[in-house]
């Protein structure tokens, strides 16, 4: 198998807009929503003039119905059932979601009119402006001409007068991916968004575009990762990314559409009569996907030199020049070319087996396929190469490291496959229908909804203590805490509040313990540096220490051994005061040093208790 760590993939995939159309998109939102924060709410919301209130004026909206954005980077609804899409479907039907709408990219009057968009949907010129499909409400707003500050203002107008007219209010925004269209949207919805979650997949700088452009995505990618309030990561890799970036970042696969469900479990029984298929004669190996740079096209030439019984079904639209001269080079290589995503499981079902021909590079460790998933809903065999996301289904993909191995795994399947291994694929899948990731992702955005708004109470009597700077820190997946001087507990019944979790205090004064044990799971009292032997190993997911380290007689022992009780993926969080802060400083030149009850200037810290540590 070939593979290439440097590789800079070529671009053949249809895009919407010319690359200097944007670059001066990107150029124009730059001057537009420039990054400084005060000007870009002023900017963004004198254009969008709302008649919504910002989300910092209604603490309360996790306990209303939610209004949903969802953003997407191409124009194709209803065409493949992209993840934003499938996303947008799922959650019109969730319980705790009033409207969705679904935002496409601009498109040009003009360029629609003369054909260039048929390719990616002809059925666009009907879907221009408002259409609402399954309780979805999609928009694509356009222009004509060339793109300029005057159009980005008409196409900003038109976005405007749509949430104004549903009535949007605090939407929970979702960005899919990471290019010009992204940061658009991200910029101008950021302002009157209560939540924004980026969801993010493919590494477009890892394209073969010209290095301005790439460096463009790269910086649009990584502004996204640290600017969204939530990032959803489709690949492990890509996890790994923006962890780096984003602490509130979680790992969500995509999924199978539910509807195909009832189409794959009537089997064959009831297959509809495919008239491009008839003539293609079994056994059929099929790929359905981007047919441009993801694509091994030696290992498909292999494929097809290896047996000429076994004939190729390809699936999709633009086919790079490449792959359109292989196809005529052998007479068992067929392009079918696009298929609605409806129409899709009954290819798969009239195939034998299904494949993932992916090149093994910088660019596919990115990508966890999604089609995988749909694959082995049907039931289907499935051959890959060792591409993101396929070893998490090792025990029912076949992964093939060399281009023999590939064609030995279809000869196999074609021999062997059962009704029990179609039985045992559609099973091992079922967690990964659109329907659960549907529930997962509005899992953690009611949990990131509670900790904005546990940041932003008001209550110092009952909050003055919950340290809401430490909440944000918390993974919401945390399940189990402990909190190391946990004080009466009002941390742990912030996060508790918040999500779904165990909290442990420790607490060395027997009296506030006991305070404690009315609002945590358990409370142990003592000294930290004499029980920590007491403690569960591995167990942990996130262990606080909120100003408690500067009073131990040995932090670094303490530190090193609290590693040992958390798991593999646990963390540890530290605060400590800062005596240099502006404020100790300025009473310092004024001439006071006040100790207090509890801050900076702690009691504890006075030269007499001191003494104790010497």
């Amino acid at each position: 198998m070939e593979t290439n760590k440097e590789v800079i993939l070529p671009v053949k995939e249809s895009w919407c807009l010319e690359y200097q159309e944007l670059f001066y998109i990107y150029n124009s939102i730059e001057k537009m929503f420039p990054q400084d924060k005060k000007s870009e709410n002023n900017v963004i919301m004198n254009n969008m003039d709302c008649e919504t209130k910002e989300k910092s004026t209604n603490p309360s909206v996790v306990e209303k119905k939610l209004d949903i954005i969802v953003t997407w980077l191409q124009n194709d609804w209803g065409m493949y059932c992209r993840p934003a899409e499938a996303l947008a479907r799922v959650l019109a039907k969730h319980p705790k979601v009033n409207k969705v709408i679904y935002l496409e990219p601009p498109v040009n009057l003009d360029a629609v009119h003369q054909g260039q968009y048929k390719d990616i949907d002809p059925n666009l010129a009907n879907r221009i402006g408002e259409h609402i499909e399954e309780g979805v409400i999609t928009f694509v707003p356009y222009y004509r001409g060339n793109m300029n500050e005057e159009t980005i203002g008409n196409i900003i107008f038109q976005i405007k007068n749509l949430l104004v007219e549903k009535s949007i209010s605090n939407p929970v925004t979702f960005i899919y991916r990471s290019n010009e269209w992204s940061k658009f949207f991200y910029d101008l919805l950021k302002p009157i968004s209560s939540l924004t979650v980026g969801s993010m997949a493919d590494d477009l700088s890892k394209l073969n575009l010209p290095q301005e452009t790439r460096q463009k995505y790269r910086a649009i990618r990584e502004h996204l990762g640290k600017s969204c309030d939530l990032v959803i990561a489709d690949a492990n890799s890509v996890l790994k990314e923006f962890l780096n970036l984003n602490r509130n970042t979680f790992y969500i696969p995509e999924g199978y559409d539910l509807t195909w469900e009832e189409i794959f479990n009537r089997g064959e029984l009831e297959l509809p009569e495919l008239v491009d298929l008839q003539d293609i004669p079994s056994p059929r190996i099929i790929y359905v996907g981007a047919l441009s740079v993801r694509i091994d096209l030696k290992l498909l030439e292999y494929i097809a030199k290896s047996n000429s019984s076994w004939n190729i079904v390809l699936i999709d639209f633009a086919p790079s020049s490449e792959l359109l001269k292989l196809i005529k080079q052998f007479n068992n290589i067929y392009y079918l070319g696009p298929k609605k995503y409806n129409e899709v499981p009954y290819y798969l079902l009239n195939s034998e087996v299904c494949i993932l021909p992916h090149i093994v590079d910088e660019f596919t460790a990115t990508v966890e396929p999604q089609k995988m998933f749909n694959y082995l809903a049907a039931g289907k065999p499935v051959v890959s190469t060792p591409c993101a996301g396929v070893e998490k289904f090792k025990d029912f993909i076949t992964i093939a490291s060399t281009y023999n191995e590939f064609v030995e795994a279809i000869n196999f399947w074609l021999k062997n496959d059962s009704k029990e291994y179609c039985l045992k694929r559609r099973e091992a899948v079922k967690e990964y229908s659109w329907f659960n990731i549907g529930n997962k992702i509005m899992d953690l955005v009611e949990n990131s909804l509670k900790t904005l708004e546990a940041n932003k109470v008001s209550n110092p009597a009952y909050y003055s203590y919950s340290r809401p700077e430490i909440q944000a820190l918390i993974p919401s997946s945390a399940k189990k805490i402990l909190d190391i001087g946990c004080g009466t507990g009002e941390l742990g019944i912030a996060l508790k509040e918040r999500q779904d979790c165990e909290v442990t205090g420790v607490e060395i004064v027997p009296e506030v313990a006991d305070k404690a044990r009315e609002n945590l799971d358990k409370v142990i009292v003592g000294d930290i540096e004499e029980i920590i032997d007491d403690l569960p190993v591995n167990y942990y997911d996130v262990v606080i220490f909120a100003d408690v380290l500067e009073h131990l007689k040995n932090p670094w022992k303490i530190l090193s051994q609290i590693k040992t009780r958390i798991n593999a993926q646990g963390i540890v969080i530290i605060s400590v005061p800062n005596v240099r802060h502006w404020s100790v400083i300025k009473d310092l030149l004024e001439g006071r040093w006040d100790y207090q009850e509890a801050g900076i200037l702690d009691k504890t810290f006075s030269e007499k208790s001191q003494m104790g540590f010497v």
